[in-house]
């Protein structure tokens, strides 16, 4: 018997303070779809920028961005509570 396979690549970014070991925020990002977090970094004040590759549509918190074909690139900024402060 073969079995089907579902791939599922949600993403979750989380921020810690390493120093008092205390979790801070953690935010799941992504859909049913296919998505993928290329990368992340964080600005001058704080914030977290990540960038990555949707397919379909994805959710960045209460934000949805929908692809204009197969698959789209995405750039999010949540701010230091872990809320998007914009998603394209």
């Amino acid at each position: 018997m073969r079995l089907s396979t579902i791939t599922l690549i949600l993403f979750f970014l989380c921020s810690l303070n390493t120093k008092a070991q205390n979790f801070i925020w953690g935010q799941q990002l992504g859909s049913s779809s296919y998505d993928i977090g290329s990368d992340i970094d964080t600005d001058s004040s704080g914030n977290t920028v990540v960038v990555g590759t949707f397919f379909a549509t994805t959710t960045i918190d209460s934000i949805t961005l929908t692809s204009a074909g197969a698959a789209d690139g995405f750039i999010a900024k949540l701010n230091q509570s872990g809320d998007a402060i914009w998603a394209i």
